[in-house]
């Protein structure tokens, strides 16, 4: 792989990994069917990772835990709940996605540290915004606008993950500007609290 190649690869690790600050499942289930149908070449990542994509079995899980995902998120309160369990499985998901394309470092405990700084991180930024708004959401709303915001992060989820995939360039810009957006907003949700 040159050297371009290796930078494009690590770049759409990073914006897909990130989305799943959004949604946990969705970004994995792009990623496995980018690879098993060629849209993200088996050299972008891992070798292991490889082998498990192409699981059927791991397949059906991801398939099946995306569709039971996107419908608990669109039950009111539900969805708060969810938000607990979803803050660290969301980075701990990307992290392990994101590290999947660092092909280039050698060692495992590399990989994954560097994992956990990008993909990781992005995720646990996004997570963090979008819990705080659905807090703020379910207090405002009594919780009716949260499947309304549930729907946007799913949408969110599903077109950057796309764009991840098939324009990484155009898939990190997005990523960036959500961070930038989503710090905004937990620096404006902070200060309101403290009020």
């Amino acid at each position: 792989m040159s050297h371009t190649e290796v930078i494009i690869a690590i770049i759409a690790g990073i914006a897909l990994s990130a989305c799943c600050g959004f949604r946990v499942f969705i970004p994995l289930l792009i990623a496995t069917f980018g690879v098993r149908f060629g849209f993200i070449p088996s050299e972008w990542i891992n070798e292991a990772s490889v082998h498990l994509i192409r699981n059927d079995v791991f397949t059906a899980a991801i398939t099946v835990a995306t569709v039971i995902e996107i419908a608990a998120y669109k039950i009111p309160f539900v969805d708060n709940f969810l938000d607990t369990i979803a803050t660290p499985l969301a980075v701990v998901a990307a992290t392990l996605l994101s590290s999947s394309f660092f092909t280039f470092a050698e060692d495992s405990y590399m990989r994954f540290i560097l994992g956990a700084i990008t993909g990781g991180l992005g995720a646990g930024i996004i997570q963090a915004s979008t819990s705080a708004v659905r807090a703020t959401s379910s207090q405002w709303t009594a919780g009716l606008g949260n499947p309304i915001f549930a729907l946007i992060e799913t949408i969110t989820a599903f077109v950057g993950s796309l764009l991840a995939v098939l324009f990484p360039i155009l898939g990190i810009l997005l990523i960036l500007l959500i961070c930038w957006g989503s710090l905004w907003l937990l620096k404006r949700f902070f200060r309101t609290k403290e009020r």
